[in-house]
């Protein structure tokens, strides 16, 4: 986990697929999920900090994500 004043993110890394699993502190809005690599997880049973799911497989998509990454960062 990733701690500012509290928890914004934690990062579960899949090796077998080079997969990086980051789970935000933020709510899951319709712009947010719009991100082909995002998904709302508030329904569903996870070990992770927030309630959006974030596949980062690739650098473009790391790239992609950091905007979502930083406001995490600033709301927490």
């Amino acid at each position: 986990a990733f701690r500012h004043n509290k928890n914004f993110a934690s990062v579960k890394p899949l090796l077998a697929s080079l997969v990086l699993i980051i789970y935000l502190d933020l709510e899951p809005t319709k712009d947010r999920l719009e991100y082909v690599f995002s998904r709302d997880v508030s329904d569903v049973g996870h070990n992770g900090t927030g309630d959006l799911e974030l596949r980062i497989s690739s650098k473009e998509y790391l790239e992609q994500a950091m905007p979502l990454i930083e406001q995490s960062y600033q709301a927490n």
